[in-house]
């Protein structure tokens, strides 16, 4: 059995030891066993240009959370399973699967660690669309990801961070490149009320490896800026700076043979490695405001990140804002927006060139019965350019949750 197909007797087994970890320390646990239901119209599954493919979709989403809060321990575990049932394409039905938790540890009053691992199984073309743009097809993939971090206060007033993370991904399908990548930060904040009022000075530096069939892309950064408190609900970080990028590529080389009237394309030799080197900006700018009615957020993001299922890397740009507002004790509406730009061109990152552009927009509303139960209702539309394939496509989606958790120990 591989470890991939483990991870729901992995989850069961921590599920275990934590309730075991409960009766012998007598700390606080809350479990909250959960089901969502939910109906939605999609109006291009398979975000195609020409030939939109439209579905009625139903998801039964069954789920666990343990949440566990001590003085210096704080833990979450959850878990979720997706049954994706497709009306008429149900050659697409799907078992999607959410396994994550989170720890942290302060060990002394100076020093915290914190862990995170995660598992998931997923099938929708739209699954990395919120966080990076990007569309895949309905193939499955199977997604590992583990970050360790350490905080330590080195004084009253500066603070160092070293963190690691890895990721991996593999597909079902070999149309698609499974990758794995490996980045860390090492990152230092320094209070300079002195000079800024509720302010911190920040500085990081941080490697990344994105690692393809085709493609190595190895990224270092260094970055600078600040972080203020405004007031109690109004917070604004910023940090700028500059990144080195090296990158090898492979790339299928065609050349013509001629053999009398007849021309034949072989490759010749299989492949060739170009390797490149570059320089570019790196950056993140993220303003919040949480209110007693509306909260909000503004954020800015460009670096090199994987693109998953691609065949390397790109440069992404990301301007994402989201607005919330608690209409009545009840009744609560979200309106959020996000463009994004991804682009690796002239085997700078990938061995593809890469060139889009993404806008998505997306209003819901919230209306909860009680604490425990609640309906959603949301209208998303994405619009996709493709400049390489010279390609643009739409999508609506429209669909309704409802959503009913007991919490079983509080």
């Amino acid at each position: 059995m591989s470890c991939l197909k483990k991870a729901p007797f992995v989850f069961l087994f921590i599920v275990i030891v934590f309730l075991h970890l409960e009766e012998t320390r007598g700390d606080g646990l809350n479990i909250t066993p959960f089901v969502a239901l939910e109906q939605e119209y999609n109006d291009n599954i398979f975000f195609d240009d020409d030939d939109e493919t439209n579905d009625f979709i139903a998801t039964i989403s069954p789920g666990l959370e343990l949440i566990e809060r001590t003085e210096r321990l704080d833990t979450r575990l959850s878990a979720q399973i997706n049954n994706l049932i497709y009306y008429d394409n149900d050659e697409l039905n799907s078992v999607d699967q959410y396994y994550t938790g989170r720890l942290r540890y302060r060990i002394t009053p100076k020093t915290d660690v914190s862990a995170e691992a995660g598992y998931t199984r997923d099938s929708r073309s739209d699954r990395d669309i919120e966080e990076t743009g990007l569309v895949l097809s309905t193939a499955t993939r199977h997604q590992q990801r583990y970050s360790l971090s350490g905080r330590y206060m080195l004084s009253e007033k500066t603070a160092a961070t070293l963190s690691y993370a890895y990721d991996q991904d593999d597909f079902d399908d070999s149309e698609f490149d499974d990758s794995r990548s490996h980045s860390t930060n090492l990152g230092f904040t320094h209070n300079i009320s002195y000079l800024i009022p509720q302010t911190l000075g920040r500085m990081n530096l941080g490697y990344a490896r994105y690692d393809f069939p085709d493609s190595v892309v190895d990224n270092y950064t260094w970055t600078i800026g600040a972080s203020r408190d405004f007031t109690e609900i109004l917070t604004f970080l910023v940090d700028f700076g500059i990144r080195y990028t090296r990158s090898e590529i492979e790339v299928q080389r065609i050349e013509t043979l001629n053999s009398g009237s007849t021309d034949f394309f072989a490759p010749w030799p299989p492949k060739d490695e170009e390797k490149s080197t570059g320089w570019g900006g790196v950056g993140e700018v993220a303003l919040s405001y949480r209110g007693e009615l509306t909260d909000g957020s503004l954020s800015f993001f460009r670096d090199v990140r994987a693109a998953s299922g691609r065949t390397g890397a790109t440069e992404r740009t990301a301007l994402v804002f989201e607005i919330g507002r608690r209409i009545t004790e009840k009744l609560r509406g979200n309106l959020s927006t996000g463009y994004y730009l991804n682009n690796s061109e002239g085997d700078d990152f990938a061995a593809e060139d890469i060139d889009e552009k993404t806008l998505r927009f997306q209003t819901r509303a919230r209306y909860e019965f009680t604490k425990d139960i609640a309906l959603e209702a949301s209208y998303t539309f994405t619009t996709i350019r493709d400049s390489e394939e010279n390609t643009t496509k739409n999508r609506n989606l429209v669909f309704m949750r409802a959503v009913f958790q007991y919490p079983i120990l509080e």
